[in-house]
């Protein structure tokens, strides 16, 4: 989300499963939506919480095979704790998908490998241990759940930084 020629970027890494990306997700879409001029905000997959979470990633990115990849990621944080693919199809048709394309995608495995090298790269980083979410904002490592006041205040500080 955001443009394309960003003032700072954040690179967050997150699960779907996650309890604190969930907790994150409306402040981040929030933050995203008030500076969309100046930010770019990218999500990568970092499936760690539950045998599930490569599925959750997967269906994420089949939805955004159909441009709706931002309106399945609120889904499946809203709707946490999809377990099966039954309630994950529900979500998707819920989310506007194309069903018959949808499930093409997310039975052929199609993302697998960009959901791995996600991974891969958070392991070259040494953050697929840590728990998630963990972000890049302009390169700079920070962990956990931000209140949105931090959020503002680094947002705010890196703008004027970047003006200077």
């Amino acid at each position: 989300l955001g443009t394309k020629n960003p003032k700072l970027t954040i690179v967050e890494f997150a699960d779907f499963a996650c309890p604190f990306c969930k907790s994150s997700f409306p402040k981040i879409r929030e933050i995203s939506l008030k500076y969309n001029k100046d930010i770019k905000y990218i999500f990568r997959d970092l499936p760690i919480i539950t045998q599930y979470s490569v599925n959750l990633a997967l269906a994420a990115r089949c939805a955004g095979e159909q441009g709706l990849f931002w309106i399945m990621h609120d889904r499946l944080f809203i709707s946490q704790g999809i377990k099966t693919d039954e309630e994950l199809f529900m979500a998707a048709q819920k989310s506007g998908v194309e069903m018959k394309r949808f499930e093409t995608c997310y039975t052929s495995n199609k993302y697998l490998t960009a959901i791995k090298r996600d991974y891969a790269d958070a392991q070259s980083l040494g953050i697929d241990k840590t728990g998630t979410p963990v972000w890049f904002i302009n390169g700079t490592q920070v962990a956990g759940d931000i209140p949105e006041a931090t959020w503002t205040k680094i947002i705010e500080e890196a703008l004027t930084q970047h003006s200077n």
